[in-house]
């Protein structure tokens, strides 16, 4: 019978509902899970200061991997969360997006360790300024966020810190498309660019990503493979997925995405989580 220790949970589309809220049963069945001390991972590409309400609303206690596993905190002291692990960008990649990105109308978005930056680079409509600040930023629970008067891509000085992601945003698909085609050129053995969900790609360092972030942990808690349940539902998922002891994509998840997944687990309205804890964790420890 396979033991399971660590849950790895993506966040949104999978823990959250669709409207981006806490399902009560997901709630409880991670805090049963806690006192079976199983430990439980948010595992996501959403930055940490988007994190700590939702962290502090489970009272989890063990790390947090952000920024799609390039960097994980010890969230021990909740008032002050502390890095264990960070994979960094190269410090030429800004301006060589610049010349990359030019005239296309996207919002760009700078994570670093200490804060979280925006700019709309050719962005000037008002229903879509209005969207961007009053439900994106909202929805994915900004606290707050700084929004800078030029473009990071031409001159980044406002944070000292080295930069961990870029993400490229857009609430059309012609100008994310060709903004993919063009910055695909140079991923190469230290930057990898991928779509993390509709209408928008993420740029990472390559030696970070969801399953790096839960092997980092299995290695520092002497865990195996085996002993991981994890959950997601988009490609950046699939890999840590695939290979850990149990595996499931929600039903949520997009078709081409569900094809990959060796288990599909209730959708993230149906409280998917609780019943894939329940069934595949819970019922087993009685």
């Amino acid at each position: 019978m396979i033991e399971i220790k660590l849950i790895s949970l993506d966040v949104d589309g999978t823990l959250l509902s669709s409207s981006g809220n806490l399902p009560p049963e997901n709630r409880r069945a991670i805090q049963a899970a806690i006192e079976q001390d199983v430990r439980v991972i948010l595992n996501t590409g959403k930055p940490h200061s988007t994190l700590k309400k939702l962290a502090a609303n489970l009272k989890l206690i063990d790390p947090v991997s952000c920024l799609g596993g390039a960097l994980i905190l010890d969230i021990s002291d909740p008032e002050n969360w502390r890095p264990i692990h960070a994979a960094v960008l190269p410090e030429d990649l800004l301006p060589r997006l610049s010349g990359l990105i030019g005239e296309l109308p996207l919002s760009i978005q700078i994570n670093t360790e200490q804060g979280d930056y925006f700019f709309h680079n050719h962005k000037t409509d008002p229903g879509y300024l209005d969207y961007f600040n009053n439900l994106y930023l909202v929805k994915n629970g900004f606290p707050s966020a700084e929004f800078l008067d030029e473009s990071p891509l031409e001159n980044f000085g406002v944070d000292p810190s080295p930069v961990i992601k870029v993400t490229f945003h857009s609430d059309e698909d012609d100008p994310v498309d060709e903004a993919f085609r063009r910055i695909k050129s140079i991923e190469d053995e230290i930057v990898m660019i991928g779509y993390s969900c509709d209408r928008t790609i993420d740029i990472s360092p390559r030696p970070s990503g969801k399953l790096q972030a839960i092997q980092f942990l299995c290695r520092l808690y002497g865990f195996q493979s085996e002993n991981v349940m994890a959950l997601g539902d988009y490609e950046t998922d699939l890999e840590l997925i695939n290979w850990a002891g149990i595996g499931a994509v929600m039903a949520n998840a997009p078709e081409f995405v569900r094809a990959k997944a060796p288990l599909i687990a209730p959708a993230n309205n149906q409280a998917g989580v609780a019943r894939m804890i329940e069934t595949r964790i819970l019922n087993s420890l009685t």
